[in-house]
């Protein structure tokens, strides 16, 4: 854990509490990671795979596998896509 300032006296009890609006933020963009590795899977083939992402409060990354550039038309697709599977506000469905 991070901290941007430190108590003067280090032996005492410390106590963390997480910004509620910030991981509510953040997990959303671990949402959409999977959203939208299953919409590039659906849209550009089953052989799309993960290759890395970055999860924050204010962005995602994604990294992945493709043979191509990925073009307008199905860069738009996906975002469709995603899009209608966020607007379905699905349940979440904990293993």
């Amino acid at each position: 854990h991070l901290s941007k300032e430190l108590p003067d006296d280090l032996s005492g009890t410390l106590s963390a509490k997480v910004n509620a609006v910030q991981r509510a933020r953040t997990a959303a963009n671990h949402s959409a990671t999977h959203l939208l590795h299953q919409a590039l899977r659906k849209i550009l083939g089953t052989h799309v795979e993960q290759k890395g992402s970055m999860v924050q409060s204010d962005y995602l990354r994604f990294d992945f596998s493709h043979f191509s550039k990925v073009s307008a038309e199905e860069l738009q697709q996906v975002e469709k896509f995603v899009n209608s599977r966020i607007a379905e506000r699905l349940p979440l469905v904990d293993n």
